[in-house]
């Protein structure tokens, strides 16, 4: 598969040209999952490591999930478009060079596209969560928008919650800090962040924790999600690349149906 800058093909597309900076994110994701045995009411955790990796500008990201072996799952945010791209990594397929060594090749479905043109990915939890973290600054700063519930499951509601969300002071404006309620006094989701750095003068966490309450059936609400998440390196970039393939094909799109929320 093929990648050329975005910014090399920003005239082709019919975007301004400019030297837009980015900022490229490396981090682990820890995801417990908690459930409640009915008849004991005693906790079941499953845990979880994910690798993730983010390229955000003031309009245009990607993130990629790194967390399957040979396995790619990546997303842009492109022109108003959600576009999604599986790769698979494979060393078989090539022939060893002179040194006796398999060059890993990649091979990738058709992409996905997805008309947003919020910015919001309304996706699955290693999706809605980096993008929470690290994107999602443009989107925030909307008049108008409403603050999703970032650990939200693909087939839940994200929106409808009351929330007191902050801010990072600066011109990019990421949460640092957000807590989501379902009724008064109780609490369904929350969001923090415990140390942050700046880059290109924009606040990025470089520690946070989420976690998610739910009740049962006797309406008793435990918690049943926790996420630690942790940068593990962090710099800013000169580009964002994107496939050949998805390049031409945001050329001349065809019909997309819009993100669901």
């Amino acid at each position: 598969m093929n990648a050329v800058p975005l910014l090399l093909c920003a005239a082709l597309l019919g975007w301004t040209a400019r030297a837009a900076p980015f900022v490229e994110v490396a981090a682990s994701i820890e995801v417990i999952n908690w459930h409640y045995q009915e008849e004991t009411g005693l906790p079941l955790k499953n845990t979880r490591v994910h690798s993730i990796r983010c390229v955000v500008g003031k309009d245009l990201w990607q993130i990629e999930n790194l967390s399957r072996t040979n396995i790619t799952e990546s997303t842009w945010l492109l022109q108003g478009m959600l576009v999604r791209q599986i790769s698979y990594n494979s060393i078989y397929d090539s022939a060893p060079d002179d040194t006796g060594i398999r060059s890993t090749r990649r091979f990738s479905r058709p992409a996905s596209m997805l008309a947003t043109p919020d910015g919001y990915p309304g996706s699955e939890l290693l999706v809605n969560l980096p993008w929470f973290a690290f994107c999602s600054g443009p989107y925030l700063k909307q008049t108008t928008r409403g603050v999703p519930l970032p650990t939200a499951a693909p087939e839940r509601p994200a929106f409808g919650y009351t929330n007191e969300t902050t801010l990072f002071a600066d011109s990019f404006g990421l949460p640092r800090r957000a807590v989501f309620y379902a009724a008064p006094r109780q609490i369904k989701g929350r969001y923090e962040v415990q140390q942050s750095t700046n880059v290109l003068g924009w606040n990025f966490p470089l520690a946070f924790t989420a976690e998610q309450h739910e009740p049962d059936r006797l309406g008793k609400w435990s918690r049943t999600l926790s996420v630690n998440g942790r940068v593990t390196s962090i710099r800013s970039v000169s580009k964002l690349e994107v496939p050949e393939d998805i390049l031409e094909r945001l050329q001349k799109p065809e019909p997309a149906p819009a993100r669901r929320r």
